[in-house]
């Protein structure tokens, strides 16, 4: 089984229980992916950024070592799916430029589909972090 990693604007703890039935968070994010994009080609210039046919998929290749990442939205482009393991640096990156990206009053939580633990990305959070919270070890990739 593959695992994914997400970010959503919402802690995943909430669909823990299947059996709560409690109303679930709801959030009125919506990532305009175009205007993202142009984001990252004027704030990430260490990699090359294109877009999918489907228009809900990004693509980014870093420049030096060619490392590359796919990610795509989903739910009213709320959810952010960044693909399976493993994590590398690229991914971290992303995740910082991300959370610089979305207005604070979003909160953001990076978590992989294999556990409802989640760690909320917030402006100093730092690429340390998150690889503290997946167990990447940069092996330098």
């Amino acid at each position: 089984m593959s695992v994914h990693w997400y970010v959503t604007p919402y802690d995943p703890k909430y669909w823990e229980d299947p059996e709560d039935l409690s109303p679930k968070p709801t959030s009125d994010l919506k990532v305009d992916i175009q205007d993202f994009e142009i984001y990252l080609k004027n704030h990430w210039s260490e990699v090359t950024v294109r877009s999918h046919s489907d228009k809900n998929r990004l693509f980014f290749r870093k420049k030096t070592d060619f490392t590359e990442l796919a990610i795509s939205f989903s739910n009213e482009n709320q959810v952010v799916q960044l693909g399976s393991n493993p994590i590398n640096q690229l991914m971290c990156e992303f995740l910082q430029h991300y959370r610089r990206y979305i207005n604070q009053r979003y909160p953001l939580h990076f978590f992989n589909s294999s556990d409802w633990n989640s760690l909320r990305l917030e402006p100093e959070t730092t690429i340390n972090d998150i690889n503290a919270f997946t167990g990447y070890i940069d092996q330098g990739d």
